[in-house]
C-alpha cells in the first residue's frame, strides 16, 4: 500500500501501471528485459507478464517486502511445490492441502460404528477416548473398528474421493467393441 505521505509518488505509479496495462505483448516483453535484466520467458501469458511487470514496478518505487516475509513466502513455495510434485513421484493423485493438523481443543468427533456411537474429545494434551489420552486418532480408529484406519478418515475430517479431474477415465464399452473381441452376446 502506498504511504499518504507521498501523493505525488502515489500518482506517478498510478499512471505508470495505467500505461502498462495499454501496452501490448511486444511492448511488455521490453519492459521485462528493461526491469529484470534478462529476456521474459518466451510463453509466458500476457497478464502473467503484465502482473510481474506491475508487481516489479512498485517494488522499485515502494520497496520490497521484508526479510521475515520473504522468507515465509518461500517456504510456502516449497511446501506447495513439494505437495504437488509428490503425487506425481509417487502415482498417487492427492492433491489436497493441509489447512489444519488437528482439530481445536474442546471439539467432539462422533462416529457411529456397528450400531454404536462413539464420542472422541479433542484436548491440548491429545485425543480423549474412554477416560484415555492418545496422540493420534488412527489408534482410537483401530480400536473401535478392530483394523487399521486412517484416524481423520475414519472420523470424517478427511475425504478420500478424488476429485473428477484425477479419475482414471474409462472408455464406455459399447457392444461393437466388445464383438470385435469377441466378446458380445449373442441373442
Amino acid at each position: 500500500m502506498i504511504r499518504q505521505k507521498e501523493p505525488q509518488v502515489a500518482s506517478e505509479l498510478e499512471k505508470r501501471l495505467q500505461e502498462l496495462e495499454k501496452a501490448d505483448l511486444r511492448a511488455l516483453r521490453q519492459q521485462w528485459l528493461a526491469l529484470f535484466r534478462n529476456a521474459a520467458p518466451p510463453r509466458m501469458h500476457y497478464r502473467m507478464l503484465l502482473k510481474a511487470i506491475a508487481w516489479k514496478i512498485q517494488v522499485n518505487v515502494i520497496g520490497d517486502v521484508s526479510a521475515a516475509t520473504f522468507k515465509t513466502m518461500q517456504k510456502v513455495a516449497a511446501e506447495l511445490t513439494a505437495r504437488r510434485l509428490r503425487p506425481r513421484i509417487e502415482g498417487r493423485s492427492d492433491w489436497k492441502l493441509k489447512v489444519a493438523s488437528k482439530p481445536r481443543a474442546g471439539t467432539r468427533l462422533i462416529r457411529v460404528w456397528n450400531s454404536n456411537t462413539y464420542v472422541v474429545e479433542v484436548t491440548p494434551r491429545g485425543y480423549e477416548f474412554q477416560s484415555n489420552i492418545y496422540r493420534s486418532l488412527s489408534v482410537i480408529a483401530q480400536r473401535i473398528a478392530g483394523t487399521k484406519w486412517n484416524g481423520p478418515l475414519f472420523f470424517g475430517l478427511r475425504d478420500n474421493r478424488l476429485p473428477n479431474f484425477a479419475k482414471p477415465l474409462q472408455p464406455p464399452r459399447t457392444m461393437e467393441k466388445l464383438s470385435k473381441k469377441g466378446l458380445a452376446v449373442d441373442d
